[in-house]
């Protein structure tokens, strides 16, 4: 029956696994147990360390953080473009419609007298003075920004360590 050997690196965990009649066993590698050496090869949910002491334990993989930033644009692309009502109508906010209403508003503002026959989230369509359009633009982009906003104390709380995962789902604008 072959003996088994570990040789473990610097930092505690195992650099190799030897066997006697296949390996050269280098100064420092470890007799260990059949049992052992099963489990270093087949238990891969952690990592298996030689410790201070020289017993042989296996520790939790570390976990690795969240990209809180990828994870914060995603939600805020969410809310940004769910959706919001003002003065009672259903708008939509997705980056079409903000492109939309932009435009729209530009020309809003040049021309008072300026209508617009405009499509509502709830399929319907409403006839919008220039003043009208105006307010529903500016309630939108207050929206998105409060999305904006919302992304960036997110970052603020990662930042200082006070951040907690319920936080993900609070303070959106509605």
């Amino acid at each position: 029956m072959s003996i088994k050997y570990l040789l473990f690196g610097s930092d505690g965990q195992i650099a190799q696994r030897l066997v006697d009649s296949i390996n050269e066993i280098p100064k420092g590698a470890i007799k260990v147990t059949d049992d052992v050496w099963l489990a270093t090869a087949n238990e891969t949910d952690g990592i298996w360390m030689l410790g201070a002491d020289g017993t042989i334990s296996k520790s939790p993989r570390p976990v690795d953080a969240p990209d809180y930033p990828a994870l914060f644009a995603s939600e805020r692309f969410t809310h940004e473009t769910a959706g919001i009502t003002v003065n009672g109508m259903a708008v939509y906010t997705g980056r079409t419609t903000q492109n939309k209403l932009t435009g729209a508003a530009v020309r809003a503002g040049r021309e008072a007298n300026y209508t617009v026959n405009w499509k509502l989230s709830d399929n319907t369509f409403v006839n919008l003075t220039s003043t009208q359009l105006i307010a529903i633009a500016n309630a939108v982009g207050d929206h998105v920004q409060a999305c904006y906003d919302r992304e960036a104390a997110l970052l603020a709380a990662v930042a200082d360590k006070s951040y907690t995962e319920a936080m993900l789902q609070e303070g959106w604008p509605t």
